[in-house]
């Protein structure tokens, strides 16, 4: 049976096996099964029809003349085949199977239970050295990153160690082929506890977060699409917290506001997560970064949908307990005026926002800062909140109402 197979060369078994449609209607059962079964390293076959059956069954398989053709494979058991041939000796083997596993990706959801064992192959396949099974293995891992049982497979077999090692290079020597497919691995990998538990023991975030310095665009959409979701998660701040020497490359956003319009609302929502941490708004807040926050603020006001400046609002709302930031919007003609208007918002979350930020600016405010506002309408404004939101709102307006009525000017 086997012997076929031994006698011939790469090119001869190719051009017997796959030379005309008639060879393979007349025998694709037995075709199948001995591409197959060539994989399968316990039948000791030689290295080179190894190699040239696991290229056939890529070039099959990524037929386009005959969309079938992958699929008849399938019922036909290619996924194990291709589990054994990942785990062969020879690279040339283990590139041909990973590319045609790639190239099963309109099937991925048809055949998914069965490619998920794919998963712990395809993860020792990370440490090799041939750089182009890599990237094509880590753009096999992202497909099948799509539910928590795969996920936790991933997690469980040690991926997020692998997959936070690619970072830990300078900026400029880092591969990107390979950290950006990782990233977005890692980025949906999240959504997975455990994951995240060896995310904080690698220290994902603190080699994640120079990655700001980069000029890749590709590598910057996936670190603002990231961050937004890393600080939502407590331990992720809590460790930065014990690293200020990363606080830089917070400051960095800020910055480069102007040149990352795209990223606006990547910003304003990154921001909205950190500062929930009083240690990193202690420590990234300063008077320059404030002025630069305050303007890019300003221009992101004239643009935002609802829900942007709702962000916005709950971050100020969160920054206005610093004194600095007090000082800074109560000598904001235009910050103070969108608070106070904010307050007649039919939005019931955005007037609240507004109530809370004007409520922390104003209390204990000292009379003489208070000149800009005096010109305002903000009694008006506070009369009206009270008496049309909801019962929250009305606690708010309660107290934003008590703080003026001990404020002379206002209480007249």
């Amino acid at each position: 049976f086997f012997f076929f197979f031994k006698q011939k060369t790469a090119y001869e078994i190719s051009a017997c096996l796959v030379g005309s449609e008639m060879c393979i209607r007349d025998r694709q059962y037995t075709t199948y099964q001995i591409l197959f079964q060539c994989l399968d390293n316990e039948n000791q076959i030689p290295s080179a029809t190894r190699a040239a059956s696991a290229s056939i069954i890529n070039r099959l398989v990524r037929n386009d003349d005959n969309q079938m053709m992958a699929q008849t494979l399938l019922s036909e058991g290619l996924l194990q085949a291709l589990v054994k041939g990942l785990q062969d000796e020879e690279d040339i083997v283990k590139f041909e199977c990973v590319s045609a596993f790639l190239a099963l990706k309109k099937f991925s959801d048809m055949y998914y239970d069965g490619m998920i064992g794919a998963i712990k192959p395809f993860i020792d396949l990370l440490g090799c050295g041939d750089e182009d099974i890599v990237i094509k293995t880590l753009g096999c891992l992202d497909m099948l990153t799509k539910t928590e049982k795969s996920m936790q497979i991933m997690a469980s077999n040690g991926l997020v160690p692998i997959l936070t090692s690619y970072f830990f290079y300078e900026p400029s020597d880092l591969n990107f082929k390979v950290v950006l497919p990782a990233g977005y691995i890692l980025l949906r990998l999240l959504e997975n506890a455990d994951a995240r538990k060896d995310m904080v023991k690698t220290n994902y975030i603190l080699g994640f977060l120079p990655l700001i310095t980069t000029d890749d665009e590709m590598i910057k959409d996936l670190w603002y699409e990231s961050v937004c979701e890393v600080f939502n998660f407590k331990e992720f701040r809590t460790q930065l917290e014990s690293n200020l020497g990363c606080m830089k490359f917070i400051k960095r956003i800020v910055d480069e506001t102007q040149q990352q319009p795209e990223h606006w609302d990547d910003i304003v929502f990154t921001f909205r997560a950190l500062v929930q941490s009083k240690i990193i708004l202690k420590n990234v807040c300063d008077k320059v970064t404030l002025a630069k926050l305050f303007e890019f603020y300003y221009d992101f006001f004239q643009k935002a949908e609802i829900q942007g400046l709702i962000y916005v609002l709950e971050t100020l709302a969160s920054i206005s307990i610093l004194d600095d930031v007090k000082d800074y919007l109560l000598k904001s003609k235009y910050l103070l005026e969108t608070l106070i208007q904010g307050l007649q918002k039919e939005n019931a979350h955005l007037s609240n926002q507004c109530a809370i930020t004007l409520i922390n600016i104003l209390d204990n405010a000292d009379e003489n800062e208070l000149e800009l506002i005096k010109k305002l309408p903000i009694c008006e404004s506070s009369l009206v909140y009270l008496q049309t939101h909801d019962q929250q709102g009305q606690i708010y307006g309660e107290q934003l109402i008590e703080i003026l009525s001990r404020i002379e000017f206002f209480n007249k």
